[in-house]
């Protein structure tokens, strides 16, 4: 898409494609359905706000789902590797010719397609800053750097990308504009209709006063860290309880923070409940007295986050990736940083939640996202 000079940020307006060309629009991804987390989200979101303006949009998933609730076409006939998937993509040149639009959800799925006319590289946040200069993170980085220059236009939900690809922005700046040509910003958003204050789940209320940690168990989602810093405050602050709620992602890694759990001497007091569906999580947040996010590597503007806020419990996240661009209260990535920012959030929550929620309410509404992405693709 040729260099990253930049001009003056120019803003998205609302756009409706209702009387004009109708497009046919590909998103190429990794999984969408069943849902698992705030990507595949995404995926539907953005799939739902296309075809609402008369687009045709088909959803195609290297990893074959179950239960579809809608129809979702595998890119091959059988469940195939991430990596597989994106070098097996030439065999499907002659189906995706057909398309007027292909948005790529990774940039190893859009490099096989820049033949493509009309092609867009999403980023959902930088994926090689765990270990930035081992083999697979350099090779990943080489092929964000490939992709950002030759995508018809690229869209960043957050500016830590953006900055690793050379534009020249700061934190938080430049929301929902073109930060240079053909390179969007367009952080993640919410559905406050459904996000908001609710009545309080049950089963985390039972837990007591609850620090909630709403992510999956993969290592560069931080969840030891979130233990470890519950840790230093457990023996004075006896009636907090740390509730983590998402899948086990890594099997090592669960048991690396579930035996970390014992060494500490934390039984009963950190808890591990299974995910919980979309529509169930106000409640979940609800029922928290502020929750954690405290990723280490490989984060956007995170949607739990974001969700956590709207719902009015508070947020502490870490001062890593995309999560900077969000109204969190921030604090260092380890235990003695997040310890102190936790007793800063519990002091100052009532307040704390009234401001970040209002944050939320002012920038981050899904009806923004919605009409950002309109723009983008009437620019076609």
């Amino acid at each position: 898409m040729g260099g990253v000079g930049q001009g003056p940020p120019r803003g998205l307006q609302a756009a409706s494609s209702r009387g004009g060309e109708s497009l046919r629009i590909a998103q190429l991804t990794y999984t969408a359905l069943p849902p698992r987390g705030g990507q595949d989200a995404y995926v539907l979101d953005l799939k739902g706000t296309l075809e609402a303006e008369g687009h045709e949009v088909v959803i195609l998933q290297a990893r074959r789902g179950e239960g579809e609730a809608m129809e979702v076409s595998p890119l091959f006939g059988r469940w195939f590797p991430f990596w597989g998937a994106a070098a097996a993509l030439p065999l499907k040149w002659g189906a995706l010719k057909e398309f007027d639009l292909l948005i790529c959800h990774y940039s190893p799925y859009l490099l096989p397609v820049a033949w493509h006319r009309r092609t867009v590289l999403l980023s959902h946040g930088i994926t090689w800053d765990d270990r930035p200069l081992s083999p697979r993170s350099l090779a990943k980085r080489v092929l964000d750097l490939m992709a950002f220059r030759v995508a018809w236009a690229v869209v960043a939900n957050d500016t830590n990308f953006l900055r690793a690809m050379g534009v020249r922005i700061r934190p938080g700046e430049g929301a929902f504009t073109e930060v240079a040509p053909r390179v969007y910003f367009v952080p993640n958003c919410v559905d406050v209709g459904l996000f908001k204050p609710a009545d309080p789940d049950p089963e985390i209320s039972s837990l007591g006063r609850v620090i909630l940690v709403p992510r999956h168990l993969y290592r560069n989602r931080g969840i030891h860290l979130a233990v470890e810093a519950f840790s230093l405050l457990a023996g004075e602050k006896k009636d907090l309880t740390l509730v983590v709620v998402g899948g086990e992602g890594e099997p090592g890694y669960v048991r690396y923070v579930k035996s970390l759990v014992s060494r500490l001497g934390l039984e009963g007091r950190v808890f591990f409940l299974p995910p919980r569906p979309r529509g169930k999580m106000p409640a979940v947040y609800s029922a928290a007295l502020l929750t954690l996010v405290p990723s280490l590597a490989g984060e956007g503007t995170s949607l739990s986050a974001l969700e956590s806020m709207a719902c009015g419990t508070p947020v502490v996240a870490t001062s890593v990736g995309g999560l900077l661009d969000l109204p969190c209260l921030h604090a260092p990535p380890s235990p003695k940083g997040l310890a102190r920012a936790i007793e800063r959030a519990l002091g100052e929550r009532e307040s704390l939640a009234r401001k970040q929620r209002e944050a939320v309410l002012s920038s981050f509404t899904i009806e923004r996202w919605r009409e950002a992405w309109l723009q983008i693709v009437k620019s076609v």
